[in-house]
């Protein structure tokens, strides 16, 4: 079980860096255009990045509270969200 946990802190990190990046690149792209949708991308970038620097502190303070009993099924969600901002990331920084 604790390697799921480290391996859930590990893809917060990772989701909380393409965040930032996504931030980024939304920020310019806001900055350009001026456009509702940009706020939008760049709101919802920050609260991602809030939602998994977060999660890496509640491993931290609280961690062993809920661990054991959940640590397989926050592992598969911190990974899907993983693959989903690799794919957005992608697409945002290939253009």
């Amino acid at each position: 079980m604790e390697e799921f946990m480290m391996w859930t802190i590990y893809l917060e990190g990772l989701n909380a860096l393409l965040s930032l990046g996504l931030l980024y690149v939304y920020a310019q792209n806001y900055r350009a255009l001026k456009s509702s949708v940009g706020l939008g991308l760049m709101i919802f970038s920050l609260v991602l990045l809030l939602q998994n620097t977060g999660g890496i502190f509640l491993h931290f303070s609280s961690g062993e509270v809920y661990a054991k009993m959940v640590a397989t099924q926050v592992f598969g969600l911190k990974l899907v969200e993983s693959l989903a901002l690799l794919v957005l990331s992608y697409t945002a920084w290939k253009n």
